[in-house]
C-alpha cells in the first residue's frame, strides 16, 4: 500500500481545520492543503487560524491548480 504523502481537504470550516491539524502533527507541516474556489483563495492567502490554542496556517489552492494528493 502505497503511503499517504499529500492530503487535501475542500471545506476550511471548523472540521476542516481540526482534520488538518490533526494530519499535519502525523505527516508533518506542507503535506496538507485546503481546495477551495478563487474567491476563498484570495481570502485565506496568509491567514493563520487559532485550532485548540495553536495558530496554524496552510496553503490554498483552487480545484484547477490544486497538486495531486494521495487523500482527498
Amino acid at each position: 500500500m502505497k503511503r499517504i504523502e499529500k492530503v487535501g481537504i475542500v471545506g476550511m470550516g471548523a472540521l476542516g481545520l481540526l482534520y488538518a491539524d490533526l494530519i499535519t502533527r502525523g505527516l508533518g507541516k506542507g503535506h496538507v492543503f485546503f481546495i477551495a474556489d478563487r474567491q476563498r483563495c484570495a481570502r485565506y492567502a496568509g491567514m493563520s487560524f487559532s485550532i485548540n490554542g495553536r495558530e496554524a496556517s496552510f496553503p490554498v489552492a483552487a480545484p484547477d491548480e490544486a497538486p495531486a494528493c494521495d487523500l482527498l
